[in-house]
């Protein structure tokens, strides 16, 4: 018997299904060229992509938690925020990314509250900034 497609599936089992042949959908291939841009230094331009990917796709989960990613990833925790709060909730596929979203961008307004009082202080805040740069400087966490 050969693999592939059989009656109804979930559409994250037909994603995956595509993406064993090899085949992107259009708004994957332009968040891959969104995520190029920012490596390279263009936020400018990666930004301007989000927005007329966001205007094309205006329900589309996957696009938003993408941009959340981008935006907190740059700093622009409010608009993070925004977007955030308009991705639908109930989707099994999504919810659990939501929250870590939601989690992570509290830690970071908590690290940009913290004044340091002592060297501890100092050093703990400085590994909060460094742990989520590195976290948000990663490719994308959930694409």
């Amino acid at each position: 018997m050969q693999p592939g497609f059989v009656g109804v599936l979930p559409e994250a089992q037909i994603r995956e299904l595509l993406a064993q042949y090899g085949l992107k959908s259009t708004l994957d291939t332009e968040i891959e060229a969104i995520q190029l841009d920012r490596a390279a230094g263009n936020i400018e331009t990666a930004k301007q992509r989000f927005r007329e990917l966001i205007e094309l796709y205006p329900q589309n989960p996957k696009l938003a938690i993408a941009a959340v990613e981008f935006l907190i990833g740059i700093g622009s925790l409010e608009s993070a925020e925004k977007l955030l709060a308009a991705v639908p909730s109930g989707s099994r596929e999504y919810d659990a990314k939501v929250r870590t979203l939601r989690e992570l961008m509290q830690w970071q307004h908590q690290a940009a509250q913290l004044g340091p009082e002592t060297d501890l202080d100092q050093q703990y805040l400085q590994a909060a900034q460094l742990t989520l740069k590195g976290i948000t400087n990663q490719h994308y966490l959930f694409y």
